[in-house]
């Protein structure tokens, strides 16, 4: 029974927000990271108060850690909840997924539909 609960607390600190939760967690100081590249940032802008921090570049090759090291620069703190943005959340999911599984990093999640699913609802972004 107590590994089971163990399994089902994992799995729920990733998990997919919509912009609606993505803004209240704003709100409560949540670090947002926009894993896109230069030229995905310049097309559509990014959310406010967002961090740029590419995790693949326009080839798909990363450093992770590399990147891990500037995502912990930017963390106030080892709990603070951390949301992953990307152009449409399939991105966002897997550095979820890398920083949950390989990291064992707390508070991990990601936007649904990405940066997209944002702008279709009329969410602002800064360019």
């Amino acid at each position: 029974f107590s590994s089971l609960l163990i399994c089902e607390t994992a799995l729920a600190e990733r998990v997919g927000v919509n912009p609606d939760e993505l803004q209240k967690m704003i709100d409560q100081g949540a670090l947002v990271v926009d894993v896109r590249t230069q030229n995905e940032w310049g097309k559509t802008g990014i959310i406010p108060s967002s961090h740029k921090l590419m995790y693949y570049d326009e080839d798909g090759n990363s450093d992770a850690q590399q990147w891990l090291a500037q995502l912990r620069a930017l963390k106030n703190s080892e709990d603070q909840a951390v949301v992953v943005v990307c152009h449409s959340g399939g991105r966002s999911a897997s550095v979820g997924q890398f920083l949950d599984n390989n990291v064992g990093m707390p508070n991990v999640y990601h936007l649904e539909e990405g940066i997209s699913g944002w702008i279709d609802r009329g969410k602002k972004v800064d360019k």
